[in-house]
């Protein structure tokens, strides 16, 4: 998982200090996403994965919905962490 340095992605520190790391490939649901939406923006955005490979997730002015996973948010900008002493 990438690491930034201090103060400038406090969701993403935030997610290391409290989830578990883990690699996009061994994403399970109930695993937490974190999403850059504009590549050189920082994180504003998470979901929860969902099964069949799907991200629950909100909108801004919208309602909560369940969507595949974008191919776009995988390929960089999608940082994926589970929570701890939960099983699967």
């Amino acid at each position: 998982a990438e690491m930034v340095p201090s103060g400038q992605e406090p969701m993403l520190e935030a997610a290391h200090r409290h989830l578990k790391p883990k690699a996009k490939a061994d994403m399970l649901p109930g695993d937490v996403l974190l999403i850059r939406i504009h590549p050189k923006g920082a994180i504003k955005h998470c979901g929860i994965v969902a099964p069949n490979n799907h991200i629950i997730h909100a909108y801004d002015r919208h309602c909560v919905i369940e969507e595949p996973i974008r191919e776009a948010w995988k390929s960089r900008n999608l940082f994926v962490f589970e929570m701890p002493g939960v099983t699967k």
